[in-house]
């Protein structure tokens, strides 16, 4: 767990510095990729 923790801070903070945006909001990026990735697998597991 403490390193997927620290590659989400480490990819956060690529988003903040790529596009120079607030912290919350590329956390929020990261979660929306997240819940998008997770729908997508659970979608292509019932195919």
């Amino acid at each position: 767990m403490d390193r997927i923790a620290g590659n989400r801070e480490q990819l956060v903070g690529g988003i903040r510095e790529s596009y120079g945006i607030a912290r919350e909001d590329a956390e929020r990026q990261v979660m929306a990729s997240q819940m998008r990735n997770a729908f997508l697998a659970t979608r292509n597991d019932r195919h």
